[in-house]
């Protein structure tokens, strides 16, 4: 029988506020994650809930995930969640009009629970109300957090992308002994010292274990919610070990942004760029902006370069034809 989280479950007694603040921070610290993850191709990315979004850069300028009520209310942010949990599912959530919350919200409501099996347990007109209480939205999204859950499973698929050559199956026990967080915090650019001689086989080894690969990870700009000894811990709760994945995988995700390409072709000489766009991407070619720098270090006209832009089954070719001798640099937005 499927295991339904109450507005009982998320009560806090008393002296447990602390405890409350965490558990928050967590989660909205996963949900920016997992928007991050939805606005690489533009770009974009969040490193402050508070300030970022607000530049005009993007179509969520007027998302500020600072609470778990008014940023929820005109669906965007749940729209942007429901793409990041199924690719496709709602492809067009950069375009969605701020305006219209409340059908915003019965859109989404409807998508989550007819493709995601999430239970409508609050309504469009709560959702878009500006009197929202925080209990009810944290109810309803613990459904994308929670074990098993949609948010849940798209991460474990895109650790378990990261990291092809090891089964991933859990944000819990697997994650003890520090061995998977290693090879994480290696793949996206960390590097462990000592890591070839390191134990993974004996409890006793693995708070130190956890405690090497969160250092690692701070190098990598990374800082762990929760400490090596609660990863370490078998019983550990997944919702902090999954923030912290979300947030490795964000830099991976940054890294491929900033990736350089080099290649050769003679002079007069058609050259062709494959580029291999994400499963699941949303990406126009013809909404690429191709800038191209020539050997005299300015700005050169693409149409006096011939260049062409082709859609391919995995993502696009880019065609042009250097008419001097020299370095060209190509850069794409």
């Amino acid at each position: 029988m499927q295991h339904h989280t109450s507005r009982e479950e998320l009560q806090f007694g008393p002296g447990q506020s602390e405890e409350k603040q965490k558990w928050i921070t967590i989660q909205m610290t996963t949900f920016k994650n997992w928007l991050n993850h939805q606005l690489q191709h533009s770009n974009v990315r969040i490193s402050n809930l508070e300030t970022d979004l607000s530049d005009g850069k993007s179509a969520l300028t007027d998302i500020k995930l600072t609470n778990f009520r008014t940023n929820w209310n005109d669906g965007i942010a749940l729209s942007a969640l429901l793409d990041y949990c199924q690719p496709g599912l709602c492809a067009e959530w950069r375009n969605i009009n701020p305006r219209n919350g409340r059908q915003n919200c019965q859109r989404a409501l409807t998508l989550a629970e007819k493709y995601l099996e999430i239970p409508p347990i609050i309504s469009a007109e709560h959702l878009s109300s500006h009197d929202l209480d925080e209990l009810s939205c944290i109810t309803y999204l613990s459904y994308f957090v929670r074990k098993g859950g949609p948010g849940y499973q798209a991460t474990l698929e895109n650790v378990q992308k990261a990291l092809p050559d090891v089964r991933i199956s859990d944000f819990e026990r697997s994650w003890s002994d520090g061995y998977l967080l290693c090879r994480l915090v290696e793949a996206v650019g960390g590097q462990i010292e000592g890591f070839d001689s390191m134990v993974f086989d004996e409890p006793k080894n693995w708070v130190g274990n956890v405690a090497r690969a969160l250092d690692a990870a701070l190098d990598v700009g990374v800082a762990s919610l929760v400490g090596a000894d609660e990863i370490a811990d078998v019983d550990v709760e997944h919702l902090g070990v999954m923030a912290l994945c979300t947030a490795l995988l964000s830099v991976q995700q940054e890294d491929k942004l900033d990736k350089k390409i080099t290649t050769t072709c003679l002079q007069n000489q058609q050259l062709n760029l494959d580029l291999a766009f994400a499963e699941g991407s949303q990406v126009r070619v013809d909404d690429l902006d191709v800038i191209i720098v020539g050997p005299d270090e300015q700005t050169l006209d693409n149409r006096l370069l011939d260049l062409r832009k082709s859609r391919t089954i995995k993502g696009a070719v880019l065609s042009f034809i250097p008419k001097f001798v020299g370095d060209y640099k190509v850069s794409l937005s």
